[in-house]
């Protein structure tokens, strides 16, 4: 099982409900981060993983375009990236312009693969029916109540805060679906990228 898979089974396990607020409440007490990997000694900024600063989120949803997509772990960050590229061509030829950050929404895993939905908000009426191509619709981003996690560093060590998470929520006894979403904060050049930012929103029951 991999650390990214390990956050659904602890999703299936946890069953204690979360007092939720509408508005952002106090940090939670710090919790123990799980142990960072190997980085060269001169790697520069430091991965991180934020789970002393959590925010309780109350997320309305949003216009946004979509595509659905599949891959492996190692070429995730890749694949998401060719995903949300071909959104932003389709925003562009359809005349509708970037509202937010793109997403990749994930709601299961198996083995070593995984499936996603990339997202990227746009500004579209409700009853809005633009030409988008094939494999492309307007959809809406997840909504409810969620938790949010940093991560700052390399894609290919995002597992070791997906590693963070489960640790957190099994400590704190929190009851999540099955549903997560990556917001990707900048654009990154590719997977090894020191300077990419995502912020991590874990939605809960």
């Amino acid at each position: 099982m991999t650390l990214r898979q390990s956050i659904f089974f602890a999703c299936a396990l946890l069953s204690a409900p979360l007092p939720l607020a509408a508005q952002p409440a106090p940090q939670a007490a710090p919790a123990k981060n799980a142990p960072a990997k190997n980085a060269p000694a001169n790697a520069a900024p430091e991965i991180t993983t934020n789970t002393t600063g959590v925010q309780e989120e109350n997320i309305s949803a949003h216009a946004a375009l979509e595509t659905h997509g599949a891959t492996t772990s190692d070429d995730g960050y890749a694949k998401i990236g060719e995903a949300i590229a071909r959104l932003r061509a389709a925003a562009q030829k359809a005349g509708l312009k970037e509202s937010g950050r793109p997403l990749a929404v994930f709601s299961d895993a198996a083995d070593s693969d995984f499936q996603f939905d990339a997202m990227l908000p746009v500004d579209a009426p409700a009853d809005a029916r633009p030409a988008l191509g094939p494999d492309i619709s307007l959809a809406q981003t997840p909504s409810g109540k969620a938790l949010r996690f940093e991560h700052r560093g390399p894609y290919d060590d995002i597992d070791s805060t997906y590693d963070a998470i489960t640790a957190y929520l099994d400590a704190k006894g929190l009851d999540a679906r099955n549903l997560y979403a990556e917001e990707f904060l900048n654009d990154a050049k590719d997977s090894s990228d020191m300077k990419l930012q995502v912020d991590i929103h874990v939605f809960m029951k």
